[in-house]
């Protein structure tokens, strides 16, 4: 039996348990019902406060933990198919200094502002790959109020791979994205310089005056832009590439109803996975720069 084989016979025989415990569960609620029909309100009452600590104590654990395997296994064999060393973790993984190192995008918070889940890693030759559903504010204008924050949430793909200083360094930006106040304060506290070069739509800044993207990088760049209409933001380094797809998430609710196939554990839920991942490969090649 191959490994997808394998996942999808665990995850049947997990679903049927599951929908044992909400069997249960259903069964008491309607004995409760049955009480009350007949009177014994006391008794009614006493049996629905005790299935609902129950629900909370056992049956919402039960339901997240079938989702959670469900969704582990499609992130295995779908948007991670072909990873080494994949790893999953389905709360936190990326924090707010590590977003913020890539210098990719505005972040408030003081250190807690940024939610990460389905945090998945992995590597491919000689990168190391990431992927990670966030959501985090920024301040508009730099003004630091609770009714002046916006929020960003959707999808970051990393990739981290050997040092070329001939790489260069740059930031692509939606100009849709940002508030233009916010976005200004964040370029001038990070260095950045309005660089040449930029596709229609977008905003390109390096940390070099009057950069210009070189010929080979602007047609893939264009290309990636046109056909991607939720990227957000485009770093790219001397040592990693990194991009934010607003509003783009690849995982979903898994419940217990759901019959698990090998189709849908190899789906591939990010369509946008592939154009940035060539993308990557083609960064960290020995194209000449």
């Amino acid at each position: 039996m191959d490994e997808v084989a394998a996942a999808v016979e665990a995850l049947e025989s997990q679903r049927r348990r599951t929908l044992g415990v909400v069997a249960i569960h259903v069964a008491v609620y309607a004995a409760a019902l049955l009480l009350f029909v007949f009177g014994r309100w006391t008794r009614a009452l006493v049996v629905l406060a005790a299935n609902l600590v129950l629900y909370f104590l056992i049956v919402r654990r039960v339901l997240g933990f079938y989702a959670q395997r469900a969704t582990a296994a499609n992130l295995r064999f779908g948007l991670c198919a072909g990873l080494e060393d994949m790893a999953y973790q389905p709360k936190d993984g990326m924090t707010q200094a590590d977003l913020e190192q890539w210098a990719m995008l505005p972040l408030e918070g003081e250190g807690n502002g940024l939610l990460c889940r389905h945090y998945v890693t992995g590597r491919e030759r000689d990168m190391d790959l990431a992927c990670c559903e966030v959501t985090f504010h920024y301040a508009v204008d730099a003004v630091k109020r609770r009714d002046q924050q916006r929020f960003l949430s959707g999808t970051v793909l990393t990739a981290r791979g050997r040092r070329d200083d001939r790489r260069g360094d740059w930031l692509l930006l939606s100009q849709s994205l940002l508030d233009a106040g916010a976005r200004e304060a964040f370029l001038q506290s990070n260095g950045y310089h309005a660089a040449q070069g930029a596709p229609e739509g977008y905003a390109l800044y390096a940390h070099r005056p009057d950069a210009r993207l070189p010929d080979y990088l602007t047609r893939r760049v264009t290309k990636l832009c046109g056909e991607m209409k939720r990227l957000g933001a485009l770093r790219l380094t001397q040592d990693g590439a990194a991009a934010y797809l607003d509003l783009r998430f690849y995982t979903g609710s898994s419940y217990p109803s759901t019959h698990p196939s090998a189709v849908q554990l190899r789906e591939n839920t990010l369509a946008e996975r592939d154009d940035l991942w060539d993308l990557f490969r083609f960064w960290f090649s020995a194209e000449e720069r």
